[in-house]
């Protein structure tokens, strides 16, 4: 199960990095990061911006890798693997892409900011601050792949409630006070002010419960629904279709003559006698290389034209008259075919 379940991770890994559909996203936070976060500002309020923004980017990136792959891809892998770990390589993918700007968000934050607490005389330890806001990003990361896996297919089936049921949703999740990430900010904001530093141990153990029961059950109910992204149409009831009946001729009046086609009168057959066969042999061209073709071609018992035959060629160039010979014989060819099949 974990070899499938890698593979599939790095299936969708590599269907969402060549889609770059990751690119908004990245800008996004990245814009969220160079406009918030100052140099010599408090390293923790730092901490704590990165991660309030962290939050609804994980949701979009959830979204986004729910709903990458194409209808029939997905049926293939589901059909494969199971539609439950199809979906669950989507959110861990899009985990992993909140993972990859979390880490990113706490280096950023760590190079720019100051150690110390807002009035700047209280010196804070970077190391503890560090991991007590990667440990608050991690929590906004998993709330908001929570919320894009309860704000996307198969919970909810129509994009046009899930974009603004995330982005409520986040806001939510970062002003109510019983929220994990709402505990884990307020911790960081107050440490800010004094100078310590509170590692948001209870709010990530909760954010994890949070994340995991949301992710169980869109995956349970991603076998009992349909495909993703799939419009609800009703569709109308069949009907046979019309038949338009044929226009008839009308039927011809009484003691009418059907019409009468031309037909070609052929000869009726007789026997053969002695003149016709007579006839036929004397109308019958003679023999190749007989005496009697050689005298009508003119021509001698070499092949050759006779001396005064005008179709003799002139010394020197034969070709054109073997083209007129060749015509010639075409010629009487179809006019002998023409002859015996077309006007017997």
């Amino acid at each position: 199960m974990t070899a499938s379940l890698t593979a599939l991770v790095r299936y969708q890994a590599a269907l969402f990095a060549g889609s770059y559909r990751w690119l908004p996203p990245l800008l996004v936070h990245a814009a969220f990061l160079a406009v918030g976060v100052q140099t010599g500002g408090p390293i923790l309020d730092a901490y704590g911006y990165a991660a309030g923004g962290l939050l609804p980017v994980t949701v979009w990136l959830a979204r986004i890798c729910v709903a990458n792959e194409p209808p029939a891809a997905r049926s293939c892998t589901a059909a494969a693997a199971g539609p439950g770990r199809a979906h669950l390589a989507a959110l861990l993918t899009a985990a992993g892409a909140g993972l990859l700007l979390a880490l990113a968000g706490t280096a950023f934050v760590a190079l720019l900011s100051d150690p110390h607490s807002n009035d700047h005389r209280v010196a804070v330890p970077v190391l503890p601050a560090t991991v007590a806001g990667l440990l608050t990003q991690l929590v906004c990361l998993l709330l908001g792949v929570g919320i894009g896996a309860l704000c996307s297919w198969p919970v909810l089936r129509r994009p046009g409630w899930g974009v603004p049921a995330g982005l409520v949703a986040a806001l939510l999740v970062l002003v109510l006070g019983a929220s994990p990430a709402n505990a884990a900010l307020t911790g960081m904001i107050t440490g800010s002010e004094h100078g310590t530093v509170t590692v948001p141990w209870l709010p990530f153990a909760a954010a994890g419960l949070l994340a995991s029961g949301a992710t169980a059950l869109a995956c349970a109910l991603t076998g009992r629904r349909g495909g993703p992204l799939r419009p609800r149409r009703t569709l109308a009831p069949c009907r046979p279709p019309t038949r338009t009946p044929c226009p008839r001729r009308p039927p011809p009046p009484t003691g009418a003559r059907p019409p009468q086609f031309p037909t070609r009168a052929r000869p009726a057959a007789t026997a053969p006698t002695a003149s016709s066969a007579a006839a036929r042999r004397s109308t019958r061209p003679p023999a190749r290389g007989s005496s009697a073709a050689r005298s009508a071609s003119g021509r001698r018992p070499s092949g050759r034209p006779a001396r005064g035959d005008p179709r003799r060629p002139p010394q020197g160039d034969g070709a054109p008259y073997a083209t007129s010979v060749l015509a010639s014989r075409a010629s009487a060819v179809s006019r002998e075919i023409a002859r015996k099949y077309f006007f017997r």
